[in-house]
């Protein structure tokens, strides 16, 4: 039995309290408004992948209920104790995620209904068992060497687990689910460097298993301790490098993990020390180059979605992810074409990012090898954001101050861009734009922004939608103006720019204590504050970064993780540009010294070098005799 209860409060200022209690076969909800007067509640179903509204059967209605043209039911409110009370009772609920619901009046004929919205109730998941899969099947295989695990949880359905663990010469993968109804694997195997499915070997196919077409196969899940489960088996010698699948359930409804393929490492998990093909890698090179080079339409979307896929030939090879990293640190450096005979818009862009930097996150967690290149490839990208909200607001600002949208003007070249093709560029031209406007519309000031951040105007220029006209300069507007692209500006880092302390600290309030928080607050607004000793700063910087690995190394939830390891990122840019900025020879050795040792400890949080541990080692000996260089 599942139980959850929530509160509304409504648009109307009334209190609504719910209590939803859900059992194998039944739903139970009980709802209790502060209002004792004539009210319905107007309501139906909301189907798990259907948020349009479903009619319950006809047999579930509470007393004296009634159809809404056969969408909705409507039933009153029984009124107890100067309050309203409702019962509503559902059968074979499981289709269902929410109840969506709104309030009538009939003595006025007023509706309350969420400025149009409705408000929902969230309808709790049942379990059949008191653990998650995987919780359950580690116990089960913990006499076996566990080489992998891994866990992904679908809202509404349940969790899927694939655990890979070694018994004697063989490799077994598990794959286990509570998720109800009839399951089926659909799945194949990948070869090294490959991205198709194959046809898995006829010996590698468990029993219950069918064909389906020339690169894959679908295998029947079994009950087992009401769990959904099978198992695939191979040699090591013979297991295939990677498992990719996904799940039918119920004949009709594909399951995914985040839209996309599961792709397990198997074989991959003991033939890593493989010597690498440089015929193998070329295939990776070559398809880069080719997209590169070729005139076809090209932009960041591309080149993400590309190295996402990418990512998924070679996840298990730190070779290839270097060569991955390289391609992304030239493309930051913008040594390659941001936009190329194609349109993106903010949202696509931002959802390529964000795809891409999700999978990164995987990585980071399911194999800690490749932890360090993870890091430094989501170093060279942003953290994707809202990109939506790029579109929305620049046009907001120009209705907001009645900046007409006519060529020959700088905000609306600006405009165009942005909703054309949004890159990092954005953000230097927001910084310039808001310099210009502080210095009282010196053009010098504009210009000397942009090619300090890297954007000169010949760049402008050649955009595909050219930015050619200077900025105007509205003495009246000026105030105004710098707040609301203050404002912009932040939307636009948060999308295009993982080195942003302000943005990191903002997205990552949810998961610090509010004692770090405090600490990261201090060093941003301290970050221009140089009566502050560096070594304070560079201390606190490691104090928070210890503790973010803490996090790092033990949550599994990827979107936790890809905020995590982002604010890690700017606090190692916050020291760079502090060290560089501030460090002094003329300061006393004991203090450069601290500095160093710092820097050190900082460096060894993610590097294991050991030419840099012998020399933390041999710094701290110096320390500790007080001796002085």
């Amino acid at each position: 039995m599942s139980e959850s209860k929530e509160q509304i409060k409504t648009e109307n200022g009334f209190n609504i309290n719910i209590n939803a209690i859900s059992s194998e076969d039944k739903l139970n909800i009980s709802i209790e408004i502060d209002y004792s007067n004539n009210v319905i509640l107007h309501w139906g179903l909301y189907r798990h992948d259907n948020p349009s509204w479903h009619i319950p059967e006809m047999s579930t209605w509470p007393k004296d209920s009634i159809s809404y043209k056969n969408k909705a039911v409507q039933s009153p409110f029984i009124t107890k104790e100067a309050k309203g009370v409702l019962e509503i009772k559902i059968d074979n609920y499981k289709d269902y995620s929410f109840i969506p619901f709104a309030l009538y009046f009939p003595d006025t004929e007023q509706w309350d209904n969420n400025n149009g919205q409705n408000y929902l109730i969230n309808i709790p998941l049942w379990r059949k068992t008191s653990k998650s899969p995987l919780n359950y099947f580690m116990d089960k295989l913990d006499v076996f060497e566990i080489l992998f695990s891994q866990q992904h949880h679908f809202k509404r359905l349940g969790d899927v687990c694939a655990i890979v663990n070694k018994n004697g010469n063989n490799l077994q993968l598990t794959i286990a689910s509570d998720i109800s109804g009839h399951l089926l694997l659909h799945w194949g195997i990948i070869s090294r460097f490959k991205n198709q499915w194959q046809l898995p070997d006829e010996s590698f196919r468990p029993l219950n298993t069918t064909p389906v077409c020339s690169s894959s196969v679908e295998t029947l899940f079994i009950e087992q301790d009401g769990y959904k489960t099978l198992n695939l088996t191979a040699s090591i010698d013979e297991a295939p490098e990677r498992i990719a699948f996904v799940i039918r359930r119920d004949y009709d409804q594909w399951i995914k993990r985040d839209a996309t393929d599961w792709i397990i490492p198997f074989g991959a998990l003991v033939h890593k020390d493989k010597p690498i093909d440089n015929v193998e890698l070329s295939h990776i090179t070559s398809e880069i180059i080719e997209r590169e080079m070729s005139n076809n339409s090209w932009t960041l979307m591309h080149r993400f979605n590309l190295c996402h896929d990418l990512i998924n030939r070679s996840e298990d090879n730190i070779a290839a992810l270097a060569y991955l990293f390289v391609w992304l640190r030239f493309s930051e450096l913008r040594q390659l074409d941001w936009q190329r005979n194609y349109n993106t818009q903010p949202r696509e862009l931002a959802h390529s990012m964000d795809r891409l930097t999700l999978r990164l996150a995987w990585l980071y967690i399911d194999m800690p090898s490749t932890r360090q290149i993870a890091s430094l490839m989501l170093s060279t990208l942003g953290p994707g954001g809202d990109g939506q909200r790029i579109r929305d607001e620049i046009l907001q600002i120009m209705h907001r101050h009645r900046i007409k949208e006519v060529t020959g003007s700088f905000l609306e070249e600006w405009h165009q861009k942005l909703h054309n093709n949004t890159t990092p560029d954005d953000v230097v031209i927001c910084e310039a734009y808001i310099a210009f406007l502080k210095s009282n519309g010196n053009l010098e000031t504009f210009y000397q922004t942009l090619n300090h951040k890297g954007v000169t105007k010949q760049r402008l220029e050649t955009f595909e939608r050219a930015i050619k006209t200077p900025p105007d300069f509205v003495h009246y507007l000026k105030d105004a103006l710098i707040h609301d692209f203050e404002f912009f500006l932040s939307i636009l880092k948060k999308v295009h720019v993982g080195t942003d302390l302000q943005s990191a600290i903002e997205a990552s309030g949810y998961i610090l204590s509010d004692y770090i928080k405090g600490r990261l607050w201090f060093l941003f607004d301290n970050r221009l504050n140089q009566t502050i000793p560096m070594e304070q700063q560079i201390g606190t910087v490691f104090f928070i970064r210890k503790n973010l690995y803490d996090i790092l190394n033990n949550d599994r939830d990827s979107h936790r993780v890809r905020t995590i390891i982002f604010l890690d990122i700017a606090l190692v840019e916050y020291m760079r540009k502090i060290v560089e900025g501030r460090i002094n020879k003329d300061w006393e050795p004991d203090t450069l010294i601290k500095i160093l040792g710092l820097t050190l400890d900082n460096w060894l949080l993610t590097n294991n070098d050991p030419n840099i541990i012998e020399s933390k080692k041999h710094l701290d000996k110096l320390i500790a005799s007080g001796q002085k260089t």
